[in-house]
């Protein structure tokens, strides 16, 4: 049961990595943030492990943490990695507090932080310095 939670979550994540909607300012640019960007990028979570902190099995305290390859809209060309950790909040609700960088080739990095659940997705908070 905890497997197949894991896996939809990480699934979900992955999607929100792959969704990531950012502003941004150009550093050779006296101006401020001039549009929106949206950068697609497709996670391989080859490394994500849970670690039990007390009981056995999903519990309230676990961690979940990873350091994963990223790559381009079309799943061909590595762009990046990412590396995080998220700590398990409710077992019950799904519910984990997550927080992780996304770093992008020549690009910069992207810091996201919020709750995550099991079965769906929600808005992160973002924060980077990309394209400096």
């Amino acid at each position: 049961m905890r497997g197949r939670f894991l896996a939809l979550g990480l699934a979900v994540l992955a999607l929100v990595v792959g969704l990531i909607t950012v502003s941004y300012a150009r550093a050779r640019s006296a101006a401020a943030i001039r549009s929106p960007v949206t950068i697609h990028v497709i996670e391989h979570p080859n490394t994500d492990a849970v670690i039990d902190t007390g009981v056995p099995g999903d519990t309230t305290g676990d961690l979940l943490t990873f350091h994963n390859p990223i790559f381009n809209a079309t799943n061909s060309t590595r762009a990046g990695r990412d590396q995080g950790d998220c700590i398990r909040i409710s077992p019950r609700l799904g519910t984990w507090e997550c927080r992780w960088l996304t770093q992008i080739q020549g690009q910069g990095s992207i810091m996201v932080e919020g709750a995550f659940n099991d079965s769906k997705s929600r808005p992160f908070r973002l924060s980077g310095d990309l394209f400096s």
